[in-house]
């Protein structure tokens, strides 16, 4: 059975990354300031923390940014390096956590039929052009404009939706129909406004079904930086698309290899956005002892983009040696 307050080291380590705050609960967790966050920066920051961690289970959870994981995520991501303490940890997340959770994900059957999903879309959408006709005209005019004339949104799991009723924003939903993320379409709208995430979801963006068996995945940012590779760049067909919504590649490629079970050969591409570039190599070193912790047969390719700093307007990309920071010139892009 896993017991966290049998592993001095982690404690230890704990107490390093938050001196201030460190309290057991009779619920069976600890408590401390998060990393990750602004907590121990409050004025009643001594006598409250916000990241719990349960001390029979290795996860973790902030209650004030909404950061959350595994244990060995939080441990790799503030400087732990005792290996020998990672591999018991480990071992406890491959069979009692990884394979329950799949398993219970299984049963519950979460994912509604696809054909069904992408029916009650239209059917919404419909409904929306009827009832606003003008801003429908608008939000098509704003799709043509991001990927072209003849592309139907629904393919993406894309719809219109009105903000606090008033404002047309682009709405994203996920093959298991979470919606997601809600996208203004105005551009004049300051860039870290545009995006309103819905944290009750998994936060992952993707329209193709991710259940299949998978063995080539590709991560970026935005989620019209996947859709306008899927459509407009032929280096990463056959891929499985995944917009993670933000910047923390670490925690969603964890939880990625968690929830879907990715114990076979795997390759991934990662996407970064030009803005991201100059930390890319450390957080691909952090994404390095992820895989070797779960799985040794995962491969990562980076890349940025050749022009501007996403791929959502122009899908060509120039690849990164990652280990030596080597920029090759050869990219790959559709007519």
């Amino acid at each position: 059975m896993f017991d966290v307050n049998q592993i001095p080291p982690v404690l230890e380590h704990l107490k390093q990354i938050s001196p201030n705050m460190f309290r057991v609960i009779p619920q069976g967790e600890i408590i401390i300031h998060c990393p990750f966050c602004d907590d121990a920066l409050r004025k009643k920051a001594l006598n409250h923390g916000h990241l719990y961690i349960s001390t029979t289970m290795p996860v973790f959870s902030c209650f004030r940014c909404n950061s959350s994981g595994t244990l060995l995520s939080l441990l790799l991501q503030t400087g732990f390096d005792d290996q020998d303490v990672l591999k018991y940890i480990s071992s406890f997340i491959k069979i009692n956590f990884t394979k329950d959770y799949f398993r219970l994900r299984n049963q519950t059957n979460l994912a509604p039929r696809f054909s069904h999903l992408k029916k009650e879309l239209l059917k919404y959408t419909l409904n929306f052009k009827k009832n606003y006709y003008n801003h429908y005209i608008n939000y098509r005019n704003y799709i043509n404009k991001r990927l072209g004339p003849d592309v139907d949104p629904s393919t993406f799991l894309l719809s219109p939706s009105l903000y606090k009723n008033s404002i047309l924003m682009c709405r994203f939903t996920n093959h298991i129909g979470e919606n997601v993320l809600l996208r203004h379409t105005d551009n004049n709208v300051s860039h870290n406004q545009r995006y309103i995430v819905n944290t009750n979801t998994s936060n992952l963006y993707y329209f193709q079904n991710i259940h299949n068996n998978i063995n080539k995945i590709t991560i970026c940012e935005g989620p019209f930086d996947v859709i306008s590779l899927y459509l407009y760049n032929d280096l990463f067909k056959d891929n499985i698309f995944i917009s993670i919504n933000g910047k923390n590649y670490v925690n969603n490629l964890e939880r990625l290899i968690i929830m879907y079970y990715l114990i076979d050969d795997l390759e991934i591409n990662i996407i970064f956005d030009s803005d991201h570039y100059n930390k890319s190599r450390k957080i691909l070193l952090m994404l390095k002892k992820i895989i070797q912790i779960y799985n040794g047969k995962i491969w990562i390719n980076a890349f940025k983009p050749l022009i501007g700093n996403d791929v959502a307007d122009f899908p060509a990309v120039v690849k990164i040696d990652w280990e030596t920071k080597y920029e090759s010139k050869e990219h790959h892009t559709r007519e």
